[in-house]
C-alpha cells in the first residue's frame, strides 16, 4: 500500500511552513508528497525552493483548487492520495492509522475521511458535535458538519477536502464548477460520482487534524463572500447533486431553503430578527441555484486522474 499527499496552496507561505512541518513529523512518512501551486505563486515557489527543496512543487496555469488537486494528484505514483489544506496540522500518527483503515476497509470503500477541528487564532472553536454528517436529504439539502462529527465510522456521501483520501486510479474531478478560489461544494461532486458507480466513503470522527483557516483568496470569503461567491458556491451546490434531486431542490430553496441559499420562509424569520446577512444571499444564491438547474439534463463532466490531459 502506498500514499501520496498533495497540498494546493496559494500565497499562504507561513500556514504552509506549519503543514509540512506536521508532514514531516508523521511516524509513519507519506510515500510521496506534492505542494501544487499556481503559475502566478511566485512567492509559494520560492518558498519551496528555499525552505523545503527536497518536496516536489508541481505548477499549473490553471485557477482553483481543483486544478491543483488534480495536477497533484496526477504527478503521484502510488495507491491512494491524500489532500489536505495548506492550513491544516496533521498529528504524528495520521498516516499511521490512516494505513490501518485502508488495510481493514471493505473493497467497495475507496474513501477515507475524517473530522478536521477547526482553530481561530490558535484556539479550537466551540461547536455542538453531531451524528449528522456527509448527508444529502432527499429533496437536495447538503449536510456537510466533518468539523462536527461524532459517533462511530460510518459511510458518507462526501468527505471533505481537507482531510480526505481516495483510491487514486478511482479520484475524479467535476469540470465546469466556478469559482477561481476555493469551488465550494466539489467534494459533494466527487462523492456523488463514486457513488453512481456503487463506491462507499467511509468517515471516522477519530481520524482527526487541525484546520487553522486562513483567510481565502478572491470574493469566496468565509465570513463575508461577496454576491458572485455566493451565487458561485450555490451553483455548485445544485450542479453537484445528480439530477433526480435537483428539482426537489429547487422546490425546497424556493419555499424554505437553508442559511447559505435563503428562500420564503427563512427571508421572513431574517426580516423578523433583522438579519441582513441572510436577506442579502437570497437573489444571488437563487440565481446561482436556478442556472445550475437548468443545465440538470446535461451531465456533469470529469476529470479521472488516470486520464491523460
Amino acid at each position: 500500500m502506498t500514499i501520496g499527499l498533495v497540498i494546493p496552496s496559494w500565497r499562504r507561505v507561513f500556514a504552509l511552513g506549519e503543514c509540512l512541518a506536521s508532514v514531516a513529523s508523521q511516524t509513519h512518512a507519506f510515500d510521496e508528497i506534492v505542494v501544487a501551486v499556481h503559475s502566478d505563486d511566485a512567492e509559494s515557489r520560492a518558498f519551496m525552493e528555499k525552505v523545503w527543496p527536497a518536496i516536489r512543487v508541481v505548477v499549473t496555469s490553471d485557477h482553483g483548487v481543483i486544478a491543483a488537486m488534480l495536477a497533484g494528484a496526477r504527478s503521484l505514483t502510488t495507491e491512494f492520495v491524500t489532500f489536505t489544506d495548506d492550513d491544516a496540522i496533521l498529528p504524528p500518527l495520521f498516516v499511521t492509522r490512516l494505513r490501518e483503515r485502508i488495510a481493514t476497509a471493505r473493497p467497495e470503500v475507496v474513501g477515507f475521511g475524517g473530522r478536521d477541528i477547526i482553530y481561530d487564532a490558535n484556539v479550537p472553536r466551540p461547536t455542538a458535535l453531531t451524528n449528522r454528517v456527509g448527508v444529502i436529504t432527499s429533496y437536495g439539502r447538503i449536510i456537510g458538519n466533518h468539523h462536527r462529527a461524532d459517533g462511530a465510522p460510518r459511510t458518507v456521501l462526501m468527505l471533505k477536502g481537507v482531510n480526505s483520501t481516495y483510491r487514486r486510479s478511482l479520484v475524479a474531478f467535476p469540470r465546469g464548477l466556478r469559482g477561481d478560489g476555493a469551488q465550494a461544494h466539489f467534494e459533494v461532486a466527487i462523492g456523488v460520482h463514486l457513488a453512481s458507480q456503487n463506491y462507499l466513503l467511509e468517515f471516522d470522527p477519530l481520524h482527526q487534524l487541525e484546520h487553522h483557516v486562513a483567510d481565502r483568496m478572491g470574493p469566496d470569503q468565509r465570513q463575508r463572500p461577496l454576491p458572485i461567491a455566493v451565487r458561485d458556491s450555490a451553483f455548485n451546490a445544485m450542479r453537484s447533486l445528480p439530477p433526480r434531486q435537483q428539482n426537489a431542490r429547487l422546490a425546497y430553496l424556493l419555499v424554505c431553503g437553508d442559511s447559505a441559499c435563503p428562500g420564503v420562509a427563512r427571508n421572513i424569520l431574517a426580516a423578523a430578527q433583522f438579519r441582513g446577512d441572510i436577506l442579502r444571499r437570497t437573489i444571488p444564491s437563487l440565481r446561482g441555484s436556478i442556472s445550475a438547474w437548468r443545465l440538470r439534463k446535461i451531465p456533469l463532466d470529469f476529470d479521472n486522474v488516470l486520464q491523460s490531459n
